[in-house]
């Protein structure tokens, strides 16, 4: 119950993300956990440390026509 007030807390307050949360267990003690084996450990609910991405509309760019003299 306290480790999951504790996640909530840190995620709700943007002092890091789920995904960030993953990449810390793994770069500092060397964890490779899904974030559904965390969700069940801490008891948070199912989904809860996946980022939702929304895609980025509208994100053309122009390149510049090199053409060869």
């Amino acid at each position: 119950m306290a480790n999951r007030q504790a996640m909530e807390l840190l995620v709700e307050n943007d002092y890091f993300s789920g995904s960030e949360l993953l990449k810390i267990l793994s770069k500092k003690y060397g964890l490779t956990v899904l974030p559904n084996e965390v969700e069940k450990l801490l008891g948070l609910e199912e989904g809860y440390l996946i980022v939702k991405e929304t895609p980025i509309s509208n994100n053309i760019v122009q390149l510049k026509n090199i053409r060869s003299v």
